[in-house]
């Protein structure tokens, strides 16, 4: 494991994984040269994948209680925060700005719905949060967020997740928009296409979830 020179932060989560996933958040953050966190069953994802944890946080309601040279916090099953979301407030805590989930998607689809919840929270706290297996890419907006996305060969998908997200624009895609005041009961901004070689969205206000899918 490389030595920590950016505040990246990886967090094994204990939803479907498969190790080509590995492959797709490289795409985001440097995995070797981020603070690993596992979440309960996400740290037999990670043992699979022969990573070492610095830390692994949980209730461990679905995997036994692990033991080995890294940190170990152990939660009641009964508390407010999910697992998942114990690893992101430790990944905040210590000062950790980009943070990318893996094992966030499948499974319970209760679940998947927290974990893309959490990207708001993480949105919230300053910093940059990615759901990343090897399909996906989800993250969420904030105000006044800009963000260049690399041409691929799948969908993009925008939705609001505030009442409203204002002043959307999109460039460099099949549907482009100006000013646009997305809303959140009506999915206007699902399955878009990047056309040019890098798209660019924009927002002035609200949290907008922003899905590529490939």
């Amino acid at each position: 494991m490389g030595t920590l020179t950016e505040k990246n932060a990886v967090i094994f989560s204990g939803g479907d994984f498969l190790t080509e996933d590995l492959k797709y958040c490289e795409k985001i953050i440097d995995i070797n040269n981020s603070y690993i966190i596992c979440a309960d069953k996400g740290y037999e994802y990670a043992v699979n994948c022969g990573i070492k944890p610095h830390i692994v946080v949980g209730d461990f309601d679905s995997t036994s209680k692990p033991t080995g040279d890294f940190d170990t916090e152990i939660y009641p099953v009964q508390k407010d925060d999910t697992d998942t979301m114990i690893a992101i407030k430790s990944a905040i805590e210590k000062g950790y700005t980009k943070i990318a989930i893996l094992g966030a998607l499948g499974g319970r689809f209760d679940h998947s719905i927290a974990n893309i919840q959490s990207l708001v929270y993480i949105a919230d706290n300053n910093a940059s949060g990615y759901i990343v297996d090897s399909h996906h890419i989800i993250t969420v907006l904030g105000d006044n967020a800009t963000v260049d996305i690399n041409k691929f060969d799948g969908y993009l998908s925008l939705f609001a997740i505030t009442n409203t997200v204002q002043n959307l624009n999109i460039r460099g895609c099949e549907y482009n928009l100006d000013n646009y005041t997305l809303e959140n009961n009506f999915p206007l901004g699902v399955s878009n296409r990047i056309v040019d070689d890098i798209a660019n969205i924009s927002i002035d206000k609200g949290k907008l979830l922003v899905i590529q899918y490939s």
